[in-house]
Formats: structure tokens, C-alpha cells, sequence
């Protein structure tokens, strides 16, 4: 059966060749032109594959995370808050903090007292001697015995023992009577706004 197919395939082969060519006899020369050799196809066609593949694998790339320091680099910079001022707190908030606050409140030391400072009489008060005195004023002066007394360069050391009791500068030793400085040899009082020194 192949036989006589290849017999009348040659033989109309060789009455075209001897016929006039008729318009579908000839191949327009664009098509044959542009006709792909077969051998050709599989390596296109495996050339798209991989141009597909390629493109798709660079879409589903997973992009890297902004590291730490960018994000701190490239973020904006918040402005800075105006500080509130601080609400004074009622009476009744202030008792309630301190409930709530476990730790416990230091105790305040007293403040230290004061220092005794001998009463200074006017410039112009001139200091008279105990005998000096007028005599009006030395009947109203109390007794005045000196037991002893002790001499420092502080002035809160200084004692004279008057009458058997202790004095300081500063001190008074009866109404009107003012024990101002405590000397090495004398110690000088004011009484009544009249001073005068007295010799031990």
C-alpha cells in the first residue's frame, strides 16, 4: 500500500513540474521565509520557561527587614514636649500619698539653740567701775559675791560663778542685771542701762 502512495505521490510531482505553476502550486516566499525550523523549538520554548521562572522568583523574593538603625535613623523627630507644671496637691491628696508611701520619714533633728550673745549697751553708755557708781544705784544692786570664774576664746565657754550659780555671757542675773563679757580679771554688767565692770 506504501508502494503505490509513493508512486502517485512522484507522479504528481512530475506533472507540476511539467504544468504551467498556478497560483496555489506556489508558496508565498514570506511564509517560507519565516517558517521556524522544528529542531528550534524545544530550546525556545525552554527559554521562555526559564525568562517565566525567573521573573516569578524575583517577584516572590522576599525583601530584607530595615535593620534597627535605619529605622532609628529614619525616623522623624518627635518635637519635644513642653513640661507640664506640677499641680500642687489638696490637702486631703498629700495625706493620702504619704499613706501609700511605705518608706519611712526621717526624723528631723531640733535645731540647735541658740547661742546666748551678751546685750550690747549704747556707744556712748560710758563703762564705769562698781564703785564709780551713783549711789542711788548701787542701793538697789542685788549682792554681788564672785566664787570663781573660767576664761575662754569662745564666748559660749566662758563662765563666773556669781553669788554660788554659773552664769554665761548673755545671761541675767536679776531683774534689770545683765551679765554682758566674762574678762580674765573683771567681767563688765549693765544695770538699768548703766554698765559697769566688776573686779575678781
Amino acid at each position: 500500500m506504501s508502494y503505490i502512495l509513493e508512486a502517485l505521490k512522484k507522479a504528481e510531482a512530475e506533472r507540476q513540474r511539467g504544468a504551467v505553476p498556478t497560483l496555489q502550486s506556489q508558496a508565498p516566499p514570506a511564509a517560507q521565509g519565516t517558517a521556524m525550523p522544528r529542531s528550534l523549538t524545544p530550546y525556545v520554548l525552554v527559554a521562555l520557561a526559564l525568562i517565566v521562572v525567573s521573573l516569578i522568583g524575583l517577584w516572590l523574593w522576599p525583601t530584607p527587614a530595615p535593620s534597627v538603625g535605619q529605622v532609628l535613623t529614619t525616623a522623624p523627630a518627635r518635637p519635644a514636649q513642653a513640661a507640664r507644671p506640677a499641680q500642687a496637691l489638696s490637702p486631703v491628696q498629700a495625706v493620702q500619698t504619704l499613706r501609700a508611701d511605705p518608706r519611712p520619714v526621717p526624723s528631723v533633728p531640733p535645731p540647735p539653740r541658740p547661742v546666748p550673745t551678751p546685750l550690747a549697751a549704747p556707744a556712748s553708755s560710758p563703762v564705769l567701775a562698781l564703785a564709780e557708781l551713783p549711789e542711788s544705784l548701787r542701793r538697789t544692786l542685788p549682792p554681788l559675791k564672785v566664787g570663781g570664774s573660767m576664761y575662754s576664746d569662745t564666748p559660749a565657754a566662758r563662765i563666773l560663778i556669781v553669788n554660788s550659780v554659773v552664769y554665761h555671757e548673755g545671761d541675767s542675773l536679776s531683774p534689770g542685771l545683765t551679765l554682758e563679757a566674762i574678762g580674765l580679771r573683771k567681767a563688765t554688767l549693765s544695770y538699768q542701762g548703766q554698765r559697769f565692770t566688776l573686779d575678781y
